[in-house]
């Protein structure tokens, strides 16, 4: 089995006068993304230039420095493509696209536009409607009459069988059991988007992969076990706030949301950066209440 990783993306954007979009952005983990879809994206400034050490244009780099993230997700008939752009495997620097490079993406022969997410600008994002079974989506980096595609087919979509509402969990349960409707060899990962209390009182909030098992001797049966799910809160808990303290307060309660995905990797243009990617994912949802005092 696979885990669901998260992607950690800080961005930042400077407006100059209401004439001038600045796009800077830093620290990239590239590790996967489907928390990082934009559902209100504005117009995308394919101009932008940069003035700060963490950002640069994407025309200041050579083609084979370029790093291109794609992620693709379908969701209630529509289907949307994340792009983040980076240089080499530098993971402090954004790149803006600039001097005439672009991005043009298709969904199954439809073209999609994409836009700049709202008071950041990067990610770019592009949706379109489409509803099929496993839609073919290609995203090209363009620069001049040359083009880099990358390419990805979409996982079939999968439906959650069991349980159906929300989940009261305790750690003493030993395990999160869901039926899904896919075969027993599917690569089934998780990500838990979480809102927690801790022992002494107070609260975070934050999102980490959690390990998924499947179940010996069931069809579609998968698994989280709360011995993994508590250390996965508690490290969550610990990482922003008490960097190196081992004494921090315990997790006690948290209302979490989990997003049980199947992913794809698709095809990369051998002319863009090496660790550059596309990958599709299909996920559905299952909200639990965990108690970690049970």
């Amino acid at each position: 089995m696979i885990d669901g990783v998260a992607h950690k993306v800080i961005t930042l954007r400077i407006f100059v006068g209401g004439v001038l979009s600045l796009l800077l952005s830093g620290c990239f983990l590239a590790n996967d993304v489907a928390n990082a879809i934009v559902n209100d994206p504005g117009p995308v400034n394919f101009n932008t230039i940069c003035i700060i050490s963490n950002c640069t244009n994407s025309n200041a780099d050579v083609v084979s420095d370029i790093r291109t993230s794609y992620v693709v997700t379908q969701k209630n008939g529509q289907v949307t493509i994340t792009a983040s752009i980076g240089q080499t495997a530098n993971l402090l620097t954004a790149v803006a696209i600039t001097g005439g490079d672009s991005l043009t993406a298709t969904v199954d022969g439809q073209a999609a536009t994409f836009q700049s997410t709202p008071d950041t600008g990067t990610p770019y994002t592009a949706m379109v409607p489409d509803a099929s079974l496993q839609p073919v989506v290609a995203v090209n980096f363009l620069r001049g009459t040359s083009m880099y595609p990358s390419t990805v087919t979409l996982p079939s979509p999968f439906a959650m069988l069991s349980p159906m509402g929300t989940v009261n969990l305790g750690k003493s349960a030993g395990k999160l059991l869901v039926q899904l409707s896919l075969s027993p060899t599917a690569n089934v990962g998780a990500i838990v988007n979480m809102q927690c209390n801790r022992a002494d009182g107070t609260s975070f909030s934050g999102q980490n992969a959690v390990p998924v098992s499947h179940v010996a001797n069931t069809n579609n049966s998968f698994a989280i076990y709360t011995s993994d799910l508590d250390a996965t809160l508690n490290a969550a808990s610990q990482a922003p706030n008490n960097q190196g303290v081992s004494n921090i307060s315990p997790v006690t309660t948290c209302g979490l949301n989990i997003d049980w995905q199947t992913k794809v990797y698709g095809t990369v243009s051998s002319g863009l950066y090496r660790s550059s990617y596309i990958v599709g994912i299909q996920s559905v949802q299952n909200q639990v209440n965990y108690d970690s005092r049970l």
